[in-house]
């Protein structure tokens, strides 16, 4: 059956989003892995916190099959501040599991992630490095031609993401289907 496991914070991306208000992210994309070789996790009722409470709680039976990730897209009605948040993955007895924190809330990293920006994208590289540290963290920088914006016109191609696109690769490729990868990549909830 299902272990404990080791489950840690991989990715979390600041979507670019109509969803987004000037300075909270309303639809960031959270991905879990799970660094476990042999064992699937149960983390049904794990939570994910940050400043302002729980903003996510797993449903029960979620299984996280080992070396797999899943990918959370929660709508928040509050969302995650730019200008400085947290993320807390708790098991179901409420026990920081990982963290990360950036800008102004040095709560967890101290130093924290800094540029946290619409769009923005931090990864922990490599995936099996956890220090406790910012340092395991790699920021990306992208640009939201319209989600950072709540009145700027509806994204033109329909994929809902606010048009975004990664102003860290000199050619400025569109990293639409960087989302969709993702997706792809992330292995269901069984």
């Amino acid at each position: 059956g299902p272990g404990v496991g080791n489950i840690v914070l991989r990715q979390l991306i600041l979507r670019c989003s109509m969803d987004n208000t000037l300075t909270a992210n309303k639809r960031p994309q959270i991905i879990l892995y799970s660094l476990e070789r042999r064992l699937n996790v149960d983390i049904g009722g794990w939570k994910i916190v940050d400043n302002s409470g729980t903003i996510l709680t797993l449903p029960a039976n979620t299984i996280l099959k080992r070396g797999h990730t899943l990918t959370i897209t929660p709508l928040l009605s509050s969302g995650l501040e730019y200008a400085g948040d947290r993320l807390l993955l708790q098991n179901s007895s409420s026990q920081n599991i990982d963290t990360l924190s950036w800008g102004t809330d040095t709560s967890q990293f101290n130093p924290s992630i800094q540029n946290m920006n619409p769009g923005t994208k931090v990864k922990r590289l490599p995936p099996r490095t956890d220090t406790n540290t910012a340092v395991d963290w790699r920021v990306y920088q992208n640009r939201c031609r319209h989600g950072s914006d709540p009145t700027a016109p509806p994204n033109t191609d329909g994929d809902g993401d606010g048009d975004c696109y990664d102003t860290t690769e000199t050619d400025r490729t569109t990293v639409v289907g960087m989302f969709h990868l993702l997706d792809q990549l992330s292995s269901d909830i069984d």
